[in-house]
């Protein structure tokens, strides 16, 4: 029985070693040249913004004083059909524009309707009232550029895909974006209470501005492996 155990241990240990260096392998495929390192960085940076803006937005339409049923029709249902139409646009322009131009394009209206969001936050801490079709636009808005924005950016996972790998390389580029906005999203709005809504949202229109650098440097690097 010692040597059972002994033997099973050896091969649980061969194991490991088998699937780190498997692991290792693939992650290979994303470090193997500038244009795809440059693209990991792309991933990990995308949902920086959306991770950190996630937590505050809702609470936000609470605290201006929209009731739960303006959220739940207006705020939520007109932010869905928003998001399909967002999602159809998106298709129609990544007809007649590159990816990479798309990628960006939706990214600056991305950080606009943020930056939008910033005025209704300045517009609730100094008590400016505002008519609530501007809320609601507003939302409807953001809810259509991170669907045009989420278009381009899951076109370009799949070309990032190699067809061997396709279901793995496509879950692997999805599961970074999440489990970077999962883990923002996780302590956000702690320092959301301490920023206060106008302030966290200024720093995440900045930071949201920064994160296209990644982008542009990918997309150089692109244009470079050409």
């Amino acid at each position: 029985e010692p040597q059972h155990t002994s033997h099973a241990s050896r091969e649980l240990k061969l194991d490991q070693q088998n699937l780190v260096l498997k692991i290792k392998a693939y992650l290979r495929y994303f470090s193997q040249n500038k244009e795809l390192r440059s693209w990991l960085m792309v991933l990990i940076t995308f949902k920086v913004a959306d991770g950190l803006a996630g937590p505050l937005l809702k609470p936000l339409m609470v605290d201006i004083g929209l009731s739960f049923t303006q959220i739940g029709v207006y705020i939520t249902m007109l932010g869905a059909v928003a998001a399909l139409a967002g999602a159809a646009i998106a298709g129609g322009v990544l007809k007649y524009f590159s990816r990479p131009t798309a990628l960006i394009g939706f990214s600056v209206f991305k950080i606009m309707s943020l930056g939008a969001y910033a005025y209704l936050a300045y517009a609730y801490e100094q008590k400016i009232q505002l008519n609530v079709w501007v809320i609601y636009t507003v939302n409807a808005l953001e809810d259509a550029f991170s669907a045009m924005l989420l278009v381009a950016m899951l076109t370009l996972v799949m070309h990032y895909s190699r067809k061997e790998y396709a279901g793995t390389d496509f879950t692997f580029q999805v599961s970074v974006m999440a489990t970077v906005s999962g883990l923002l999203y996780s302590f956000s709005g702690v320092i959301g209470d301490v920023l206060g809504y106008f302030h966290y949202l200024i720093a995440i229109v900045i930071i949201a501005v920064i994160s296209l650098l990644p982008i542009f440097l990918w997309k150089h690097e692109k244009v470079q492996e050409k």
